[in-house]
């Protein structure tokens, strides 16, 4: 891995998990292990407060790809945190990105994808449940 991703990869800011997040989402290799988690929890949807967690075979690279993917979400709408991409990272990371560190980015894209999921499946459940308030 490039020194230059070293401080990104170690940040402490971005490996804190919100306390009570609205949004998990979690990467896993082919056997199951966990590689990474991603959280968030919102303020009127927008991202208050992201962060990671790396599981045990997560490299750095892989951890400066999550880091940088987390300032860029923060602030951010939810529905603008979808359009996040691979090339975003590239644009936030220190170094000129290669094949592997592209497809490190894609790793983290994918894993806040599945935050975003979750997001939605916590906002159609609160929706429901609002639904069936009103009905009773």
């Amino acid at each position: 891995m490039s020194a230059s991703l070293s401080p990104l990869a170690t940040d402490p800011q971005w490996r804190i998990l919100p306390e009570s997040p609205r949004a998990l989402g979690e990467l896993r290799a082919p056997d199951g292990t966990r590689l990474l988690t991603i959280a968030f929890d919102t303020h009127r949807d927008i991202i208050a407060s992201i962060g990671y967690a790396p599981g045990e075979r997560c490299g750095e690279a892989l951890c400066a790809c999550a880091a940088a993917l987390c300032s860029l979400a923060r602030g951010k709408a939810v529905m603008a945190a979808e359009l996040l991409a691979p090339a975003d990272i590239a644009e936030a990371l220190p170094c000129p990105m290669d094949d592997p560190l592209f497809y490190q980015a894609v790793l983290a894209v994918l894993c806040l994808k599945n935050a975003l999921s979750s997001f939605a499946e916590t906002r159609a459940a609160d929706y429901a449940a609002f639904r069936q308030g009103q009905q009773a």
